[in-house]
């Protein structure tokens, strides 16, 4: 895998650990009232948020640079 192709891997597996933030502690704030929680709930969202805009622009410049999205290097 190149450099660009990890990239790429490593703002999906962000995304995905934003995503089980926040659910986490939309949950915890929900069984203890705990006002960080909801702070911590709120900030994944965002951060998960920004990271699929980053996602989305990063693909965009690759692909206008020339990295084409194939397995093989053909």
């Amino acid at each position: 895998m190149s450099l660009k192709g990890f990239h790429i891997f490593f703002i999906v597996v962000s995304v995905v650990l934003a995503i089980g933030m926040s659910v986490w502690s939309a949950m915890r704030f929900s069984d203890t009232g705990d006002v960080a929680a909801a702070f911590l709930c709120v900030g994944s969202i965002v951060g998960g948020v920004s990271l699929v805009v980053y996602g989305i622009r990063i693909r965009r410049k690759l692909y206008e640079l020339g990295y084409k999205w194939n397995v093989r290097n053909t």
